[in-house]
């Protein structure tokens, strides 16, 4: 991502500490939602998909601070619309 700056990539189920690394290498700004985190339903019926989704949430932003999660939720896709 480095090498390509119109590279970015999306964190659906990348775990908490690969998103780390891509702020220890200052690249949240190229960072975006997945858009197939519903789809965890599907192969676990069993999961309150809405509270798995908060959780989710919640571990991120406490993990990054909130101005990393604020781009990435919110302002990064603007750059690519």
């Amino acid at each position: 991502m480095k090498e390509c700056p119109n590279v970015y990539c999306d964190i659906s189920f990348t775990p908490i500490k690969d998103i780390l690394l891509l702020k220890t290498n200052k690249l949240t700004d190229r960072i975006l939602w997945g858009t197939d985190y519903p789809v965890y339903s599907a192969f676990n019926s069993s999961v309150d998909i809405n509270q798995w989704y908060q959780n989710r949430i919640d571990e991120v932003k406490s993990a990054i601070g909130s101005n990393d999660f604020e781009n990435i939720s919110e302002t990064n896709i603007l750059k690519i619309l």
